[in-house]
């Protein structure tokens, strides 16, 4: 299947699916939610494009992105602390993420610095572990939908919503596709790629029944909510070693769409405590939608954000001059 972007190999014989448009700094890395890909923000890029470099990619084994290899024989002598370190990294979670995105923002494709980092749902996390690790790299973080990494949520939303509910249905459907039932299921339209697939672009439409059959990508999707656990952890471990860098700038956009059961209150509940006492200076943003596939069908809602942040940080680039 054809796509717009690039394959960069990121070490040891992995390669990650990025994709660039435009030209003038800051360089924009738009991140999805957990077991996604960069086709949610296609609408989205060419518009922020025109005022900034605005990159999309394809986490570890998402999407266009290879899976990440271990213990194979090309590799297999190589000791270097790099090569040691990734191993004890888990797939799936954060902290892999991390690296992996260092890895072919900075090491691979090379592109200019600094960085406006706007993360969703599951990469909000990545976006600011990213931010406190490679501080220097990164100007501002825009984190949509956030998720926290707060304990009291751990019952109510991970266990029910994303253990009982996400993580069964991934690997079930992880299953379905290494057996073909997938393909079969699409064919004879019984499976939904998305609930909104009428106003759903065509390309996109086959992009996501070319992945919903893929066992690799289903593999990886079903990775990132097993391991969410791990990564609130990595990221509370993150903060007890080093703060948050003050000079990095947050936009926390929340929506005011969604539903009004526990779990959906709880994770607006958490929201409030990361703008009160983790990003006490963030511009809060509210939007009215329920989730980001809005990107697709209102694009502008979501760009405008972007853009403001983008202008802002030229703004005051300028004035220090």
């Amino acid at each position: 299947m054809c796509n717009p972007g690039e394959l960069y190999d990121v070490g040891w014989g992995q390669k990650l699916y990025l994709h660039c448009m435009g030209t003038s700094e800051p360089t924009v890395v738009l991140d999805v939610p957990a077991g996604m890909t960069s086709d949610v923000w296609a609408a989205v890029q060419p518009i922020v494009a025109r005022h900034a470099k605005t990159c999309v990619y394809d986490r570890g084994g998402l999407g266009f992105s290879d899976r990440a290899y271990k213990n194979t024989t090309e590799y297999a002598g190589d000791t270097s602390q790099a090569a040691m370190m990734r191993d004890r990294t888990q797939p799936g979670t954060i902290e892999r993420m991390a690296d992996d995105l260092h890895r072919l923002l900075t090491l691979s494709s090379s592109q200019p610095k600094p960085f406006v980092i706007v993360g969703v749902e599951l990469s909000t996390l990545l976006a600011r572990f990213y931010a406190t690790l490679y501080e220097g790299d990164v100007d501002s973080l825009i984190l949509v939908d956030p998720m926290v990494e707060d304990p009291s949520v751990m019952e109510e939303v991970w266990i029910k919503e994303w253990l009982k509910s996400r993580l069964p249905q991934t690997e079930l459907l992880k299953l379905t596709a290494s057996l073909g039932w997938n393909r079969l299921a699409l064919m004879l339209k019984q499976m939904k790629i998305s609930n909104n697939e009428a106003g759903l672009p065509e390309d996109i439409k086959a992009r996501r029944k070319y992945l919903l059959c893929q066992p690799r990508h289903m593999a990886s999707a079903a990775d990132e909510y097993f391991f969410v656990n791990e990564s609130l952890s990595q990221m509370k471990t993150m903060f007890r070693l080093k703060p948050f860098p003050e000079s990095i700038s947050v936009t926390v956009v929340t929506f005011t769409a969604k539903g009004s059961d526990p779990s959906d209150q709880n994770w607006r509940d958490n929201q409030s405590k990361l703008l009160k006492h983790v990003h006490k200076n963030a511009y809060h943003k509210k939007i009215f939608a329920d989730s980001i596939e809005m990107a697709l069908s209102n694009p502008q809602l979501f760009a405008e954000i972007i853009i403001h942040t983008i202008r802002d940080r030229k703004s005051k680039h300028q004035s220090s001059f």
